[in-house]
Protein backbone atom coordinates (compact mmCIF):
# COMPACT_ATOMS: atom_id res chain seq x y z
CA UNK A 1 0.00 0.00 0.00
CA UNK A 2 1.76 3.40 -1.12
CA UNK A 3 2.26 5.87 2.03
CA UNK A 4 0.87 9.26 1.97
CA UNK A 5 3.73 11.63 3.08
CA UNK A 6 2.85 15.17 3.89
CA UNK A 7 5.94 17.83 4.07
CA UNK A 8 6.02 21.39 5.99
CA UNK A 9 9.03 23.51 6.08
CA UNK A 10 10.60 24.59 9.34
CA UNK A 11 13.28 27.72 9.98
CA UNK A 12 14.59 28.77 12.77
CA UNK A 13 16.98 31.94 13.39
CA UNK A 14 20.12 30.88 14.18
CA UNK A 15 21.42 34.75 14.37
CA UNK A 16 21.38 38.01 13.84
CA UNK A 17 23.67 40.68 14.04
CA UNK A 18 24.11 44.08 13.36
CA UNK A 19 27.48 44.52 11.26
CA UNK A 20 29.65 47.05 9.45
CA UNK A 21 32.04 46.72 6.60
CA UNK A 22 34.47 49.56 6.29
CA UNK A 23 34.82 51.80 3.57
CA UNK A 24 36.94 50.29 0.01
CA UNK A 25 36.65 47.20 1.92
CA UNK A 26 36.33 43.58 -0.60
CA UNK A 27 35.89 40.64 1.32
CA UNK A 28 37.24 37.44 0.21
CA UNK A 29 35.04 34.51 -1.36
CA UNK A 30 33.08 33.34 1.28
CA UNK A 31 30.27 30.32 1.99
CA UNK A 32 27.45 30.42 4.21
CA UNK A 33 26.74 26.88 5.62
CA UNK A 34 23.51 27.54 6.35
CA UNK A 35 20.85 30.31 4.32
CA UNK A 36 22.26 34.00 4.50
CA UNK A 37 19.86 37.45 4.92
CA UNK A 38 22.13 40.75 4.69
CA UNK A 39 19.74 44.09 4.83
CA UNK A 40 21.68 47.03 4.39
CA UNK A 41 20.96 49.49 6.57
CA UNK A 42 23.28 52.43 5.74
CA UNK A 43 25.64 52.21 2.55
CA UNK A 44 26.09 51.05 -0.88
CA UNK A 45 28.82 48.72 -2.01
CA UNK A 46 28.11 45.52 -4.56
CA UNK A 47 27.89 41.74 -3.98
CA UNK A 48 28.94 38.92 -6.69
CA UNK A 49 27.59 35.18 -6.86
CA UNK A 50 28.80 33.59 -9.64
CA UNK A 51 29.27 35.55 -12.55
CA UNK A 52 26.56 37.77 -11.41
CA UNK A 53 27.12 41.17 -9.67
CA UNK A 54 24.26 43.04 -8.18
CA UNK A 55 24.46 46.85 -6.76
CA UNK A 56 22.92 47.30 -3.05
CA UNK A 57 22.14 50.20 -1.40
CA UNK A 58 20.53 51.36 1.91
CA UNK A 59 17.18 49.12 2.38
CA UNK A 60 18.47 46.43 0.13
CA UNK A 61 18.04 42.86 1.08
CA UNK A 62 20.42 40.10 -0.18
CA UNK A 63 19.73 36.27 0.42
CA UNK A 64 22.32 33.95 -0.39
CA UNK A 65 21.17 30.46 0.09
CA UNK A 66 23.45 27.48 1.82
CA UNK A 67 26.83 26.72 0.04
CA UNK A 68 26.82 29.63 -2.33
CA UNK A 69 29.94 31.00 -2.81
CA UNK A 70 29.77 35.02 -2.67
CA UNK A 71 32.16 38.23 -2.42
CA UNK A 72 31.50 42.02 -1.53
CA UNK A 73 33.20 44.81 -2.50
CA UNK A 74 31.86 48.43 -0.34
CA UNK A 75 31.74 51.61 -1.87
CA UNK A 76 33.27 55.43 -0.78
CA UNK A 77 31.70 54.90 2.16
CA UNK A 78 30.90 51.98 5.01
CA UNK A 79 28.31 49.58 4.93
CA UNK A 80 25.89 49.30 8.04
CA UNK A 81 23.92 45.60 7.38
CA UNK A 82 21.95 42.67 9.74
CA UNK A 83 23.36 39.34 9.15
CA UNK A 84 20.97 36.93 9.40
CA UNK A 85 21.65 32.54 9.42
CA UNK A 86 18.56 30.32 9.05
CA UNK A 87 18.48 27.00 10.02
CA UNK A 88 16.12 25.45 7.24
CA UNK A 89 14.79 22.00 7.23
CA UNK A 90 11.34 20.18 5.72
CA UNK A 91 9.74 17.81 7.58
CA UNK A 92 7.49 15.08 6.02
CA UNK A 93 5.00 12.85 7.93
CA UNK A 94 3.83 9.21 6.74
CA UNK A 95 3.02 6.15 8.32
CA UNK A 96 6.09 5.43 9.33
CA UNK A 97 6.60 8.30 11.39
CA UNK A 98 8.30 11.68 11.03
CA UNK A 99 11.37 12.26 9.04
CA UNK A 100 13.69 15.35 8.68
CA UNK A 101 15.25 16.70 5.95
CA UNK A 102 17.82 19.80 6.37
CA UNK A 103 17.64 22.06 3.32
CA UNK A 104 20.02 24.72 1.41
CA UNK A 105 17.53 27.15 0.55
CA UNK A 106 14.26 28.67 1.49
CA UNK A 107 10.85 27.27 0.24
CA UNK A 108 10.10 29.25 -3.02
CA UNK A 109 13.47 30.49 -4.12
CA UNK A 110 16.37 29.21 -5.15
CA UNK A 111 18.65 26.82 -4.50
CA UNK A 112 22.11 28.10 -6.30
CA UNK A 113 21.86 31.54 -6.85
CA UNK A 114 21.38 34.67 -5.13
CA UNK A 115 18.08 36.94 -4.86
CA UNK A 116 18.93 40.83 -4.22
CA UNK A 117 16.03 43.28 -3.99
CA UNK A 118 16.46 47.08 -3.48
CA UNK A 119 14.09 49.57 -1.70
CA UNK A 120 12.50 47.12 1.38
CA UNK A 121 12.26 49.74 3.81
CA UNK A 122 9.15 47.65 5.55
CA UNK A 123 12.41 45.38 6.23
CA UNK A 124 14.16 47.62 8.80
CA UNK A 125 11.39 47.57 11.97
CA UNK A 126 10.98 43.79 11.40
CA UNK A 127 14.53 43.42 11.51
CA UNK A 128 14.76 45.48 14.54
CA UNK A 129 12.03 44.05 16.44
CA UNK A 130 13.41 40.22 15.38
CA UNK A 131 17.33 41.57 16.77
CA UNK A 132 15.81 42.84 20.25
CA UNK A 133 13.60 39.49 20.47
CA UNK A 134 16.85 37.54 20.06
CA UNK A 135 18.85 39.78 22.92
CA UNK A 136 15.76 40.05 25.08
CA UNK A 137 16.10 38.68 28.39
CA UNK A 138 13.65 36.13 27.83
CA UNK A 139 14.88 35.66 24.18
CA UNK A 140 12.05 33.07 23.88
CA UNK A 141 12.19 31.27 20.46
CA UNK A 142 8.51 31.34 19.39
CA UNK A 143 8.66 35.01 19.20
CA UNK A 144 11.41 34.94 16.81
CA UNK A 145 10.64 32.11 15.01
CA UNK A 146 7.36 33.64 14.38
CA UNK A 147 9.16 37.16 13.20
CA UNK A 148 11.52 35.15 10.65
CA UNK A 149 8.20 33.58 9.40
CA UNK A 150 6.84 37.16 8.71
CA UNK A 151 10.11 38.27 7.21
CA UNK A 152 10.44 35.16 5.11
CA UNK A 153 6.92 35.02 3.90
CA UNK A 154 7.76 39.41 2.83
CA UNK A 155 11.02 37.91 1.26
CA UNK A 156 9.38 35.82 -0.85
CA UNK A 157 6.57 37.87 -1.66
CA UNK A 158 8.94 40.51 -2.51
CA UNK A 159 11.22 38.47 -5.13
CA UNK A 160 7.31 37.88 -6.94
CA UNK A 161 7.73 42.00 -6.86
CA UNK A 162 10.41 42.91 -8.64
CA UNK A 163 13.94 41.16 -7.75
CA UNK A 164 16.93 43.36 -8.87
CA UNK A 165 19.02 42.60 -12.06
CA UNK A 166 22.16 41.94 -12.20
CA UNK A 167 24.56 44.57 -13.11
CA UNK A 168 27.14 42.49 -14.41
CA UNK A 169 28.07 44.90 -17.79
CA UNK A 170 29.21 47.65 -15.01
CA UNK A 171 31.00 44.88 -12.89
CA UNK A 172 33.00 43.56 -15.93
CA UNK A 173 34.60 47.56 -16.62
CA UNK A 174 35.49 47.37 -12.89
CA UNK A 175 37.15 44.06 -13.14
CA UNK A 176 39.19 45.25 -15.68
CA UNK A 177 39.58 48.70 -13.97
CA UNK A 178 41.53 47.17 -11.65
CA UNK A 179 43.19 45.05 -13.80
CA UNK A 180 44.97 47.46 -15.98
CA UNK A 181 45.10 50.53 -13.70
CA UNK A 182 48.85 50.62 -15.16
CA UNK A 183 47.81 51.70 -18.43
CA UNK A 184 45.96 53.82 -20.23
CA UNK A 185 42.08 53.08 -20.23
CA UNK A 186 39.58 55.00 -22.89
CA UNK A 187 35.91 55.24 -22.05
CA UNK A 188 34.92 53.67 -25.02
CA UNK A 189 36.75 50.90 -24.24
CA UNK A 190 34.94 50.23 -20.90
CA UNK A 191 31.76 51.04 -22.99
CA UNK A 192 32.33 48.49 -25.28
CA UNK A 193 32.60 45.62 -22.39
CA UNK A 194 29.46 47.17 -20.70
CA UNK A 195 27.96 46.84 -24.45
CA UNK A 196 26.65 50.63 -23.92
CA UNK A 197 27.02 53.43 -25.78
CA UNK A 198 29.42 55.47 -23.83
CA UNK A 199 27.30 57.84 -22.99
CA UNK A 200 24.89 55.18 -21.53
CA UNK A 201 27.53 53.08 -19.92
CA UNK A 202 28.76 56.97 -17.82
CA UNK A 203 25.18 57.17 -16.87
CA UNK A 204 24.50 53.65 -15.83
CA UNK A 205 27.80 53.66 -14.14
CA UNK A 206 27.30 56.73 -12.04
CA UNK A 207 23.59 55.81 -11.47
CA UNK A 208 24.94 52.25 -9.82
CA UNK A 209 27.79 53.62 -8.15
CA UNK A 210 26.92 57.28 -7.14
CA UNK A 211 30.59 58.31 -8.98
CA UNK A 212 31.69 58.11 -12.56
CA UNK A 213 34.24 55.99 -14.45
CA UNK A 214 36.86 58.23 -14.51
CA UNK A 215 36.50 58.66 -10.12
CA UNK A 216 36.36 55.84 -9.67
CA UNK A 217 39.47 54.65 -12.10
CA UNK A 218 41.20 57.72 -10.57
CA UNK A 219 40.43 56.36 -6.76
CA UNK A 220 41.97 52.34 -8.21
CA UNK A 221 45.20 54.38 -9.09
CA UNK A 222 45.68 56.33 -5.99
CA UNK A 223 45.41 53.32 -3.92
CA UNK A 224 47.71 51.56 -5.79
CA UNK A 225 50.10 54.56 -5.47
CA UNK A 226 49.78 55.02 -1.89
CA UNK A 227 51.80 51.55 -2.11
CA UNK A 228 54.21 52.28 -3.93
CA UNK A 229 55.11 55.23 -2.13
CA UNK A 230 54.80 53.63 1.32
CA UNK A 231 57.46 50.72 -0.06
CA UNK A 232 60.07 53.52 -0.81
CA UNK A 233 59.14 55.09 -4.61
CA UNK A 234 59.99 57.94 -5.71
CA UNK A 235 57.07 60.57 -6.88
CA UNK A 236 57.89 59.87 -10.20
CA UNK A 237 57.78 55.98 -9.82
CA UNK A 238 54.69 56.01 -8.32
CA UNK A 239 53.56 58.55 -10.64
CA UNK A 240 54.60 55.71 -13.51
CA UNK A 241 53.27 52.64 -12.05
CA UNK A 242 49.83 54.01 -11.85
CA UNK A 243 49.87 55.26 -15.70
CA UNK A 244 50.27 58.82 -15.26
CA UNK A 245 53.24 60.52 -16.91
CA UNK A 246 53.13 63.64 -16.04
CA UNK A 247 53.86 64.24 -12.41
CA UNK A 248 52.30 67.36 -11.48
CA UNK A 249 48.99 65.77 -12.97
CA UNK A 250 49.79 62.31 -10.86
CA UNK A 251 50.34 65.39 -7.29
CA UNK A 252 47.16 67.18 -8.31
CA UNK A 253 45.08 63.94 -8.83
CA UNK A 254 46.38 62.71 -5.63
CA UNK A 255 45.49 65.49 -3.75
CA UNK A 256 41.71 65.29 -4.86
CA UNK A 257 41.52 61.76 -3.53
CA UNK A 258 43.43 61.77 -0.37
CA UNK A 259 43.45 65.49 0.31
CA UNK A 260 47.04 65.99 1.05
CA UNK A 261 49.61 66.10 -1.85
CA UNK A 262 52.04 63.35 -1.92
CA UNK A 263 55.00 64.89 -1.00
CA UNK A 264 53.12 64.97 2.10
CA UNK A 265 51.73 61.69 2.48
CA UNK A 266 55.59 60.25 2.24
CA UNK A 267 56.00 62.20 5.57
CA UNK A 268 52.76 61.49 7.28
CA UNK A 269 54.41 59.35 10.21
CA UNK A 270 56.36 62.37 11.18
CA UNK A 271 54.13 65.53 10.71
CA UNK A 272 53.00 68.14 13.18
CA UNK A 273 49.25 68.01 13.25
CA UNK A 274 46.86 70.28 14.30
CA UNK A 275 43.37 69.53 14.91
CA UNK A 276 40.26 71.33 14.01
CA UNK A 277 37.44 70.08 15.19
CA UNK A 278 34.62 70.04 17.61
CA UNK A 279 34.89 66.27 17.86
CA UNK A 280 37.19 64.43 20.41
CA UNK A 281 39.66 63.90 17.63
CA UNK A 282 42.79 64.04 19.97
CA UNK A 283 42.06 61.17 21.93
CA UNK A 284 41.55 59.24 18.25
CA UNK A 285 44.97 60.27 17.39
CA UNK A 286 46.34 59.33 20.62
CA UNK A 287 44.40 55.70 20.33
CA UNK A 288 47.25 55.51 17.33
CA UNK A 289 50.04 56.99 19.01
CA UNK A 290 50.40 60.04 18.08
CA UNK A 291 50.16 63.54 19.74
CA UNK A 292 48.47 66.84 17.73
CA UNK A 293 50.18 69.84 18.83
CA UNK A 294 47.48 71.83 19.15
CA UNK A 295 43.47 71.20 18.67
CA UNK A 296 41.00 74.05 18.48
CA UNK A 297 37.35 74.31 18.09
CA UNK A 298 36.00 77.45 15.61
CA UNK A 299 32.57 75.95 15.45
CA UNK A 300 29.86 78.26 16.73
CA UNK A 301 27.80 76.64 19.46
CA UNK A 302 24.52 76.82 20.53
CA UNK A 303 23.71 79.76 22.74
CA UNK A 304 27.59 81.32 22.27
CA UNK A 305 26.77 85.08 21.32
CA UNK A 306 28.56 86.64 18.32
CA UNK A 307 30.95 88.92 20.38
CA UNK A 308 32.26 85.83 22.21
CA UNK A 309 32.61 83.75 19.19
CA UNK A 310 34.78 86.02 17.38
CA UNK A 311 36.77 86.81 20.21
CA UNK A 312 37.27 82.72 20.13
CA UNK A 313 37.91 82.31 17.10
CA UNK A 314 40.49 85.15 16.80
CA UNK A 315 42.09 83.73 19.26
CA UNK A 316 42.25 79.65 17.83
CA UNK A 317 43.91 81.19 14.46
CA UNK A 318 46.57 83.39 16.33
CA UNK A 319 47.27 80.00 18.27
CA UNK A 320 47.64 77.97 14.32
CA UNK A 321 49.81 80.63 13.23
CA UNK A 322 51.89 80.41 16.57
CA UNK A 323 52.70 76.23 16.61
CA UNK A 324 53.24 76.29 12.60
CA UNK A 325 52.07 73.04 12.03
CA UNK A 326 52.93 70.42 9.42
CA UNK A 327 48.79 69.36 8.56
CA UNK A 328 45.68 70.80 9.76
CA UNK A 329 43.29 68.21 9.90
CA UNK A 330 39.52 69.84 9.92
CA UNK A 331 36.05 68.05 10.26
CA UNK A 332 32.94 69.37 8.40
CA UNK A 333 32.02 72.06 10.66
CA UNK A 334 34.97 73.88 9.99
CA UNK A 335 34.51 73.71 5.92
CA UNK A 336 34.36 77.40 6.60
CA UNK A 337 37.31 78.11 7.44
CA UNK A 338 38.94 75.96 4.44
CA UNK A 339 40.84 79.05 2.49
CA UNK A 340 42.28 80.48 5.88
CA UNK A 341 43.10 77.45 7.18
CA UNK A 342 45.09 76.75 4.08
CA UNK A 343 46.75 79.99 4.59
CA UNK A 344 48.37 78.39 7.68
CA UNK A 345 49.63 75.02 6.80
CA UNK A 346 48.30 72.58 4.03
CA UNK A 347 44.79 71.29 5.20
CA UNK A 348 42.55 68.40 4.55
CA UNK A 349 38.88 68.03 5.35
CA UNK A 350 37.11 65.30 6.31
CA UNK A 351 33.94 64.63 5.79
CA UNK A 352 30.81 63.82 7.62
CA UNK A 353 30.05 60.71 8.62
CA UNK A 354 27.85 58.66 11.44
CA UNK A 355 30.40 55.54 11.09
CA UNK A 356 32.74 56.63 13.61
CA UNK A 357 35.43 54.21 12.58
CA UNK A 358 35.59 54.98 9.09
CA UNK A 359 36.49 58.52 10.56
CA UNK A 360 38.77 56.96 13.10
CA UNK A 361 40.48 54.93 9.86
CA UNK A 362 40.54 58.64 7.83
CA UNK A 363 42.78 59.84 10.40
CA UNK A 364 44.79 56.99 10.65
CA UNK A 365 46.03 57.18 7.32
CA UNK A 366 46.56 60.79 7.49
CA UNK A 367 49.00 60.33 9.81
CA UNK A 368 50.46 56.51 9.01
CA UNK A 369 48.92 54.96 11.62
CA UNK A 370 46.13 52.60 9.67
CA UNK A 371 47.59 49.40 11.59
CA UNK A 372 47.59 51.22 15.36
CA UNK A 373 44.07 52.06 14.73
CA UNK A 374 42.77 48.75 13.73
CA UNK A 375 44.49 47.62 17.16
CA UNK A 376 43.03 49.81 18.93
CA UNK A 377 39.31 49.18 16.78
CA UNK A 378 39.80 45.77 17.59
CA UNK A 379 40.30 46.26 21.45
CA UNK A 380 37.18 48.65 21.72
CA UNK A 381 35.30 45.85 20.41
CA UNK A 382 36.30 43.39 22.32
CA UNK A 383 35.53 45.28 25.87
CA UNK A 384 32.23 45.85 23.89
CA UNK A 385 31.36 42.36 23.34
CA UNK A 386 32.60 41.58 27.00
CA UNK A 387 30.53 44.14 28.44
CA UNK A 388 27.48 42.80 26.25
CA UNK A 389 27.17 39.41 27.71
CA UNK A 390 27.82 41.13 31.16
CA UNK A 391 25.55 43.28 30.97
CA UNK A 392 22.66 40.47 29.27
CA UNK A 393 23.19 38.93 32.78
CA UNK A 394 22.86 41.67 35.13
CA UNK A 395 20.63 44.21 33.12
CA UNK A 396 17.96 41.34 32.35
CA UNK A 397 14.53 43.13 30.97
CA UNK A 398 15.54 46.54 32.21
CA UNK A 399 14.71 48.69 30.02
CA UNK A 400 16.85 51.59 29.55
CA UNK A 401 16.43 55.61 27.36
CA UNK A 402 19.23 58.38 27.13
CA UNK A 403 17.94 62.63 26.50
CA UNK A 404 19.93 65.48 25.53
CA UNK A 405 18.50 68.30 27.51
CA UNK A 406 18.78 71.61 25.24
CA UNK A 407 18.24 75.68 25.79
CA UNK A 408 14.86 74.98 24.82
CA UNK A 409 13.86 71.64 24.09
CA UNK A 410 14.58 67.72 25.14
CA UNK A 411 15.99 64.85 22.65
CA UNK A 412 15.33 61.43 23.12
CA UNK A 413 17.85 59.17 21.43
CA UNK A 414 16.82 56.65 19.12
CA UNK A 415 18.23 53.09 18.31
CA UNK A 416 20.09 53.94 15.15
CA UNK A 417 22.15 56.49 12.93
CA UNK A 418 24.40 57.56 15.66
CA UNK A 419 27.71 55.83 17.43
CA UNK A 420 26.14 56.35 20.94
CA UNK A 421 22.80 54.63 19.71
CA UNK A 422 24.23 51.88 17.74
CA UNK A 423 26.60 51.23 20.96
CA UNK A 424 23.92 51.38 23.57
CA UNK A 425 21.05 49.66 21.67
CA UNK A 426 22.96 47.09 18.83
CA UNK A 427 26.12 46.84 20.31
CA UNK A 428 25.42 46.44 23.81
CA UNK A 429 22.38 44.78 23.49
CA UNK A 430 20.38 47.00 26.18
CA UNK A 431 16.46 46.91 26.10
CA UNK A 432 15.10 50.38 24.96
CA UNK A 433 12.00 51.95 26.40
CA UNK A 434 9.13 51.36 24.54
CA UNK A 435 9.18 55.30 23.76
CA UNK A 436 12.45 55.15 22.25
CA UNK A 437 12.22 55.78 18.42
CA UNK A 438 12.99 52.43 16.75
CA UNK A 439 14.26 53.75 13.16
CA UNK A 440 15.14 57.80 13.95
CA UNK A 441 18.04 59.51 15.53
CA UNK A 442 16.46 61.09 17.49
CA UNK A 443 13.09 62.29 18.64
CA UNK A 444 13.38 66.75 19.05
CA UNK A 445 10.28 67.50 21.53
CA UNK A 446 9.67 70.06 23.75
CA UNK A 447 9.51 68.38 27.26
CA UNK A 448 5.56 68.52 27.08
CA UNK A 449 5.29 66.62 23.91
CA UNK A 450 8.18 63.87 25.04
CA UNK A 451 6.30 60.27 25.48
CA UNK A 452 5.69 59.26 28.41
CA UNK A 453 8.88 56.78 29.34
CA UNK A 454 9.02 53.62 32.06
CA UNK A 455 12.64 53.17 31.94
CA UNK A 456 14.60 51.55 34.37
CA UNK A 457 17.46 53.48 34.13
CA UNK A 458 17.16 56.93 32.38
CA UNK A 459 20.39 59.12 31.47
CA UNK A 460 20.64 62.64 31.07
CA UNK A 461 22.93 64.57 29.19
CA UNK A 462 22.86 68.55 30.29
CA UNK A 463 23.81 70.15 27.70
CA UNK A 464 25.00 73.20 30.02
CA UNK A 465 24.66 73.94 33.39
CA UNK A 466 22.69 77.22 32.51
CA UNK A 467 19.21 78.16 33.84
CA UNK A 468 17.42 77.92 30.79
CA UNK A 469 18.65 74.03 30.79
CA UNK A 470 17.64 73.52 34.13
CA UNK A 471 14.41 75.12 33.65
CA UNK A 472 13.72 72.59 30.45
CA UNK A 473 14.72 69.43 32.54
CA UNK A 474 13.00 70.54 35.51
CA UNK A 475 9.57 71.23 32.93
CA UNK A 476 10.08 67.21 32.09
CA UNK A 477 10.54 66.29 35.55
CA UNK A 478 6.96 67.93 35.99
CA UNK A 479 5.40 65.57 34.10
CA UNK A 480 2.92 62.99 35.12
CA UNK A 481 4.38 59.88 34.36
CA UNK A 482 8.15 61.03 36.03
CA UNK A 483 7.13 60.03 39.31
CA UNK A 484 5.82 56.96 38.59
CA UNK A 485 8.70 55.75 36.26
CA UNK A 486 11.13 53.08 37.90
CA UNK A 487 13.97 54.76 37.38
CA UNK A 488 12.97 58.02 38.92
CA UNK A 489 11.43 55.72 41.80
CA UNK A 490 14.47 53.75 42.56
CA UNK A 491 16.84 57.27 41.71
CA UNK A 492 18.34 55.57 38.34
CA UNK A 493 18.07 58.36 37.05
CA UNK A 494 21.62 60.09 36.30
CA UNK A 495 23.56 63.14 34.94
CA UNK A 496 25.85 61.43 32.13
CA UNK A 497 28.91 63.14 31.17
CA UNK A 498 28.96 63.77 27.07
CA UNK A 499 28.26 60.35 25.95
CA UNK A 500 27.32 61.39 22.18
CA UNK A 501 30.89 62.72 21.89
CA UNK A 502 32.57 60.24 23.87
CA UNK A 503 30.70 57.48 21.37
CA UNK A 504 33.19 58.65 18.38
CA UNK A 505 36.25 57.42 20.37
CA UNK A 506 38.16 54.33 21.43
CA UNK A 507 38.97 55.56 24.78
CA UNK A 508 35.19 57.40 24.73
CA UNK A 509 33.61 54.49 24.43
CA UNK A 510 35.35 52.41 26.90
CA UNK A 511 34.60 54.91 29.76
CA UNK A 512 30.57 55.16 28.43
CA UNK A 513 30.69 51.09 28.75
CA UNK A 514 32.69 51.16 32.33
CA UNK A 515 29.87 54.03 33.59
CA UNK A 516 27.37 51.83 32.55
CA UNK A 517 28.53 48.94 34.14
CA UNK A 518 28.55 51.14 37.83
CA UNK A 519 25.11 52.00 36.64
CA UNK A 520 23.47 48.55 36.08
CA UNK A 521 24.77 47.68 39.15
CA UNK A 522 27.67 45.60 37.83
CA UNK A 523 30.32 46.34 40.62
CA UNK A 524 28.03 46.01 43.92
Amino acid sequence: MRRLRTRHPVYTLSSIRLRTWPAHSQLSERQSPVPLLLYVTRGEGWIQVGQHTWSINMDGLVYIPAGVTFRAKIGSSSVEYYQLLIRAAELSYDSSGCHALVCRTLEGLPEHNAIVVNGGKQWRQLLGDMQAAYTSASNRQCDRDILLLQAIKELQASTEREPAAPMDGIQQTIDYMEKHYATRIMREALARIAMLTPGAYCRSFKKSLGVTPTDYLQHIRIQHAKQHLAQGASLKEAAAAVSYRNEFHFSRVFKKVTGIPPSLYIKREFLRIALATRFHWRDNLQAMGVTPILTVDCYRHPGMDEHEYERRVMLHLEELRAVKPDLIIADFSHEPFYDTFKKIAPTVTIKHSLDWRWVHRQLSELVGREREAQDSLEQSEHGVAEAATRFRRIAAGQQIAMLQVMPDHIMLQGTVRHPLNELLYHELSLQADPAVPRDHLRLQAAPQDIPALHADHVWVRQYNEQADVQRVFGRLQERPFWQDMPAAQHGKVQLVTNWLLMSWTPQGRQEIVAEIGGYLGEHQ
